[in-house]
Protein backbone atom coordinates (compact mmCIF):
# COMPACT_ATOMS: atom_id res chain seq x y z
CA UNK A 1 0.00 0.00 0.00
CA UNK A 2 0.82 3.79 -1.12
CA UNK A 3 1.35 6.49 1.48
CA UNK A 4 2.11 10.54 1.34
CA UNK A 5 4.72 11.42 3.25
CA UNK A 6 5.29 14.94 4.48
CA UNK A 7 7.59 15.47 7.11
CA UNK A 8 10.30 12.22 9.13
CA UNK A 9 11.42 13.22 12.41
CA UNK A 10 13.57 11.14 14.80
CA UNK A 11 11.64 11.79 17.81
CA UNK A 12 7.76 10.14 17.96
CA UNK A 13 6.63 13.57 19.70
CA UNK A 14 8.38 15.94 17.02
CA UNK A 15 5.71 14.40 14.74
CA UNK A 16 2.66 14.08 16.51
CA UNK A 17 3.16 18.10 17.18
CA UNK A 18 3.76 18.27 13.19
CA UNK A 19 0.57 15.83 12.86
CA UNK A 20 -1.52 18.16 15.66
CA UNK A 21 -0.65 21.23 13.47
CA UNK A 22 -1.62 19.46 10.06
CA UNK A 23 -4.73 18.39 11.38
CA UNK A 24 -5.50 21.62 12.81
CA UNK A 25 -4.96 23.61 9.50
CA UNK A 26 -5.93 20.71 6.98
CA UNK A 27 -8.19 18.57 8.66
CA UNK A 28 -8.99 16.70 5.07
CA UNK A 29 -5.78 15.66 4.93
CA UNK A 30 -5.78 12.89 7.82
CA UNK A 31 -2.30 13.38 9.16
CA UNK A 32 -1.05 10.46 11.38
CA UNK A 33 2.19 9.31 12.58
CA UNK A 34 3.93 6.54 11.25
CA UNK A 35 6.49 4.57 11.85
CA UNK A 36 8.01 2.04 9.20
CA UNK A 37 9.20 -1.61 10.16
CA UNK A 38 12.19 -1.55 8.59
CA UNK A 39 13.45 2.43 9.39
CA UNK A 40 13.23 2.34 13.25
CA UNK A 41 14.09 5.39 14.86
CA UNK A 42 12.28 7.58 11.90
CA UNK A 43 8.80 9.12 12.68
CA UNK A 44 7.04 9.85 9.58
CA UNK A 45 3.81 12.28 9.11
CA UNK A 46 1.62 10.06 6.57
CA UNK A 47 -1.16 11.63 5.20
CA UNK A 48 -4.42 9.87 4.52
CA UNK A 49 -3.11 6.36 5.66
CA UNK A 50 -2.69 3.67 3.07
CA UNK A 51 -3.97 3.93 -0.64
CA UNK A 52 -3.24 2.98 -3.98
CA UNK A 53 -0.65 4.35 -5.59
CA UNK A 54 -3.19 6.57 -7.93
CA UNK A 55 -4.89 8.04 -5.17
CA UNK A 56 -1.40 8.65 -3.61
CA UNK A 57 -0.41 10.47 -6.65
CA UNK A 58 -3.88 12.53 -6.10
CA UNK A 59 -3.05 13.19 -2.24
CA UNK A 60 0.51 14.73 -2.77
CA UNK A 61 -0.57 17.15 -5.28
CA UNK A 62 -3.48 18.35 -3.00
CA UNK A 63 -1.11 18.71 -0.09
CA UNK A 64 1.85 20.25 -2.43
CA UNK A 65 -1.46 22.82 -3.49
CA UNK A 66 -2.55 23.60 -0.16
CA UNK A 67 1.54 24.89 0.93
CA UNK A 68 3.02 21.69 2.66
CA UNK A 69 6.65 20.83 1.49
CA UNK A 70 7.30 20.51 -2.56
CA UNK A 71 9.15 17.38 -1.09
CA UNK A 72 6.47 15.63 -0.42
CA UNK A 73 6.83 12.47 -2.03
CA UNK A 74 4.51 8.88 -2.08
CA UNK A 75 6.35 5.36 -1.13
CA UNK A 76 5.11 1.75 -0.68
CA UNK A 77 6.14 0.47 2.53
CA UNK A 78 5.30 -3.53 3.28
CA UNK A 79 3.22 -3.86 5.60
Amino acid sequence: MWRVIAFTYNSHNDAAKKVKQVNERWPNLHAAVFSPRERHGYYLVSLGGRMTREDAQKLRSKARGVGLPRDTYIQNYAE
